[in-house]
């Protein structure tokens, strides 16, 4: 049963005669699933999860005898995927992506043993410490990655109906909420092609798989 009065809706289910908590938020599979459906929750989890991991470990990052090299593969192997988990369904906004490279960036400069106060440049340090692509490069990568798996999917597959299904009707007044596919159809303009091209692309998983990799380009 529904009960809808003014803004506010609430979702009224029974199990057994007993009512079902209604929260604001909860985590499932490790990700944080919102009342409003936005990942703006999730995102901000996920960085202070990863905040939380690396200060665990900051005898690493503090040891000035252990070389930048195994510093840069502890970081690859024990940190960033805390971020990334489950980030290839993430909606994403501008002042995420900025909130991500911020929290990123004070990772790098701890590892690299440098202030911003020094005033050396993000992609000095990523330089030297050999990482080339950012953490919102390897989401971006992460997203195609499964819109690709997504639209290879038989069509009759939840996933995919989802996905490409068009909805009848129109959308509301006003500034429009960024969808997932928004994010995707950006993503692969951003590398040269064109949406529905892109479809077509996808059905080749080993091309499609060299296509999403950060600093690659469509390249017919």
């Amino acid at each position: 049963v529904m009960a809808v009065g003014g803004d506010h809706r609430q979702l009224h289910i029974q199990i057994n005669g007993t009512d079902l908590e209604q929260v604001k938020e909860f985590v499932y599979l490790g990700g944080l699933v919102s009342e409003d459906g936005r990942c703006i929750a999730d995102i901000r989890r996920r960085i202070g999860l990863t905040y939380a991991a690396f200060n665990k470990i900051g005898n690493i990052w503090n040891c000035r005898s252990l070389p930048l090299e195994i510093k840069r593969k502890a970081f690859e192997s024990l940190i960033a995927p805390i971020l990334l988990y489950g980030s290839e369904c993430w909606t994403m906004r501008k002042e995420d992506e900025r909130r991500i490279s911020v929290a990123e960036m004070s990772w790098l400069r701890k590892i690299r043993g440098v202030s911003r106060l020094q005033h050396i440049r993000n992609e000095d340090i990523r330089s030297q410490l050999g990482i080339r692509e950012t953490m919102v490069e390897k989401v971006k990568a992460r997203r195609l990655q499964w819109f690709g798996h997504v639209s290879r999917m038989n069509n009759e597959r939840l996933p995919y109906l989802a996905l490409h299904t068009q909805l009848e009707g129109r959308r509301s007044r006003g500034r429009q909420r960024i969808r997932w596919r928004d994010n995707v159809q950006k993503d692969i303009e951003e590398k040269g092609l064109q949406f529905q091209k892109a479809l077509a692309l996808t059905k080749d998983r080993e091309k499609w798989m060299e296509f999403v990799r950060p600093h690659r380009r469509y390249n017919s």
